[in-house]
């Protein structure tokens, strides 16, 4: 039987269902492809003493399989420009829990099954497959995956667990790196801000940067989990460095049901290195994002919003046109309350956004929509036949919005697919050349989740983590189909705490300069 991949979940659905193409996107770093080897990168294997060591010119990294206690460490974490180790005591190289149960490099029953090592043009990757049996759960399957890269200071891992039991399992406080690193003293250590040394202040809370202010080099770490799932624990006890998905006892704590010959796989961390300020890593670092994580390079556009309201009508806003062609702006958007009814996204009562779009265009302009991306309204049709795709509260009542007009659709259930749909269909029909995902996506955090059991979600517990996944679904439906599209979306609807990640750069067009 054909395993199934637990991560991206709509995503493979719609892309196998629904397109031909395909995009050059890699929300995975996963590397599959076996050519010869690289001279600058290198995975080599020593039997004899059970150790790995992937790296470059830059950065070198050691992994040591003690066969006999079933455990795992890094030894070695080396600053090959300044040849200092960061390992200052051995960690736990990753965790999560099973069933409650917490499995980590250290737990001794980890055991060693086998490696692969493989190639693409500019990076290499090393597999590590390893079986856990528990006397209360059965065997399952852990694989850790490790990427490094042509010419630049970074490794990336990620985690992937594979359910061989007869029935399901639970995986919380995932931890994708779960290392003891250090560079120099912890007197000499400073935490900073990676937006301190971007060109674009906007990314706050983004990375973190550990400074040797002394001995002038540190490192940069990413966590490519999405939104409020996300988790970074910097220091919390001597020279940890925790990158993962939230923890038990957080507030947002996805638990996975992996169903048996399911694989669940975790999303990325990685460590850059870099020696002398930050800022003089400024442009590597860039390069490593442009290469591997951004969706694009798009260029920044300025935007005139014009919202839709009752006094509004077809020649004020062509008007409204000119002035923003004068100002030299160059995208004209729509927002407000420009569909009939939103859930069905039809505009008979105000066809004239149709002319305006072609007016904009004949402008030299681009023209865009804002779209509330999970609202429907009590009267629409979509809720009328398929109310089953609300927000389930705990009682089972459907999830109203705090306007008692609308309520919240839950990405985690078919009505991502309907939404990629439907926006894919105005996309075309009016030559959008720009969207702005908005309004509500998330339940609020007292609410508890999405309680319904006729989603592809099983648990409220794991619904965060697939609303995330039909989020990035659609747009990456709508950018194979529409690949000179602009997917924006507004902050606070993706997180509450209004911040950029890494995983909506991996999927929205979000302006890095």
């Amino acid at each position: 039987m054909k395993h199934c991949i637990k991560t991206l979940t709509l995503i493979s659905i719609i892309l196998s269902l629904f397109s031909c193409s395909v995009h050059k996107i890699n929300p995975n770093p996963v590397i599959k492809l076996e050519v010869q080897p690289l001279d600058s990168i290198y995975i080599y294997y020593n039997e004899k003493s059970s150790l790995f060591r992937i790296g470059n010119e830059f950065i070198e990294r050691t992994i040591f399989l003690d066969k006999k206690a079933n455990r795992i460490y890094t030894t070695t974490f080396l600053n090959k420009s300044t040849q200092h180790n960061y390992i200052n005591s051995l960690g736990e190289e990753f965790s999560f829990r099973i069933n409650g149960t917490q499995i980590s490099g250290i737990t001794g029953n980890v055991i060693y099954k086998s490696h692969q090592i493989f190639s693409q043009v500019d990076a290499k990757g090393l597999e590590l497959s390893f079986d856990v049996k528990l006397e209360n759960i059965g065997t399952f399957s852990i694989r850790l995956l490790y990427e490094v890269y042509d010419h630049i200071p970074v490794i990336r891992k990620w985690i992937e667990i594979e359910n061989k039991t007869g029935s399901s399992i639970a995986v919380d406080s995932v931890l994708m790196e779960s290392i003891r690193l250090l560079p120099g003293i912890d007197f000499d250590i400073d935490i900073r801000d990676l937006s301190e040394y971007l060109r674009n202040k906007k990314f706050r809370g983004l990375s973190t940067v550990v400074f040797n202010t002394n001995l002038k080099e540190g490192f940069i770490i990413g966590n490519e989990t999405p939104g409020i799932l996300k988790y970074n624990d910097v220091y919390s006890k001597p020279g940890k460095i925790g990158i993962g998905m939230t923890q038990q006892g957080g507030q947002y704590v996805p638990q996975i049901q992996i169903t048996p010959k399911e694989i669940f796989s975790s999303p990325g961390a990685f460590v850059f290195l870099f020696t002398g300020e930050p800022e003089q890593s400024k442009d590597r670092f860039e390069e490593f994002m442009f290469d591997y994580l951004l969706v694009n390079q798009s260029q920044k556009n300025s935007i005139q919003f014009e919202n839709i309201n009752p006094d509004i009508n077809e020649a004020i806003l062509i008007e409204k046109v000119k002035q923003t062609k004068n100002s030299g702006i160059d995208i004209f958007c729509i927002s407000g309350n420009w569909t009939d009814r939103r859930g069905d996204w039809t505009y008979e009562k105000n066809p004239y956004i149709k002319n305006i779009a072609e007016y904009t265009h004949s402008l030299g302009m681009k023209f865009g929509l804002c779209i509330d991306l999970s609202v429907a309204e009590t009267e629409s049709i979509i809720l009328d036949q398929h109310s089953q795709w609300t927000v389930k509260l705990k009682n089972g009542s459907d999830y109203e919005i705090s306007d008692n007009k609308t309520k919240l659709m839950c990405l985690g259930s078919e009505y991502a697919l309907y939404m990629a749909y439907e926006i894919d269909a105005i996309v075309k029909e009016l030559n959008l050349d720009y969207i702005k995902l908005t309004g509500e996506i998330l339940p609020i955090a007292d609410k508890g989740g999405c309680f319904a059991v006729n989603h592809l979600h099983k648990t409220s517990l794991e619904s965060l983590w697939y609303i995330y996944d039909g989020l990035f679904a659609i747009m990456k439906y709508l950018h194979v189909h529409n690949p000179n599209l602009i997917i924006d979306i507004d902050l606070d609807s993706y997180n509450p705490s209004g911040l950029i990640d890494y995983a909506l750069l991996m999927n929205a067009n979000i302006n890095w300069q």
